[in-house]
């Protein structure tokens, strides 16, 4: 099974070859539907809404990145610090 177009846990279609927008409110970034910009990543983590690399955080432990990236929403239910990606 590829992972351009297939139909996910929430019953909508997903994959790198599905164009979307930005999940988060008034965000209107054209993405794409790929693991990348799925909260949660590939893991069985967060909502897996689909966000922009702006919208999407990691949980952070010191400097090291704890778990999969996740929506603000979701990092902010978690038990640890929480630091938004580098986008420089």
């Amino acid at each position: 099974m590829g992972y351009a177009h297939y139909i996910d846990q929430r019953g909508q279609e997903a994959g790198y070859g599905v164009d979307a927008v930005c999940e988060h409110p008034d965000c209107d970034a054209v993405i794409d539907r790929g693991l990348a910009y799925r909260c949660g990543g590939a893991e069985d983590a967060g909502c897996h809404g689909f966000f922009c690399a702006g919208h999407l955080v990691y949980r952070m432990v010191g400097d090291h990145i704890k778990g999969p990236q996740l929506c603000p929403l979701c990092a902010a239910a978690g038990s640890l610090t929480v630091a938004e990606q580098d986008h420089t």
